[in-house]
Order: structure tokens, then C-alpha cells, then sequence
């Protein structure tokens, strides 16, 4: 098997999730996690997972094993946060805006 299958994988789960096709987005994300050789597939798609669920607990899960495996992803900590009670998305700065 290619060493880059698990990042195509990776690439087609995001694709389908920009598209707003969730189902087919997290078939190919969950795959990208089964058959991924490095840590940082298995934390994007863990990550991008947690954005594709409703369900609390799910969402905590793909959060916690994301952070498991790169401690300092802000965004899964800031969305960790929000979903524990401790950081509200109204208090969120844009660094962005002008």
C-alpha cells in the first residue's frame, strides 16, 4: 500500500466536509485514522471528526485523542474549552478582523 494513502484519505475527508457531505467525510476521516503511519494524519482527522458530530461525548473523545497526540493544538483546546462551559464562543477575539 502507498505510504501516502492514509494522507489521500486524509485529503478526501476534508473535501467532502468543505462540500457538506458528512457522511462520506467521515468515512474517509475514520479510515485516515486506521491507516494512518504518523501521529499529525491521526490528530487532523481526529480533529476534523470532532467538528462532524453533535453528540457531546463523541465530540469529547476525537478532542481528547487529538490532544493526546499534539498537546498543542489550540484549536482542539480552545474547542475543548467551549464545550466544557469554560470559554464561550461570544468571547472568542478574531484575530483576523479589523
Amino acid at each position: 500500500m502507498p505510504l501516502e494513502y492514509d494522507n489521500d484519505l486524509l485529503r478526501q475527508g476534508f473535501l467532502h466536509l468543505r462540500a457538506g457531505e458528512f457522511p462520506a467525510a467521515r468515512r474517509y476521516l475514520e479510515r485516515a485514522i486506521d491507516m494512518a503511519d504518523d501521529w499529525e494524519t491521526r490528530a487532523r482527522a481526529n480533529f476534523a471528526l470532532s467538528q462532524l458530530t453533535d453528540n457531546p461525548a463523541e465530540k469529547r473523545n476525537f478532542l481528547e485523542n487529538t490532544l493526546a497526540i499534539d498537546p498543542a493544538n489550540g484549536e482542539a483546546r480552545r474547542a475543548l474549552a467551549i464545550l466544557d462551559g469554560k470559554l464561550s464562543p461570544a468571547e472568542i477575539v478574531d484575530a483576523n478582523a479589523s
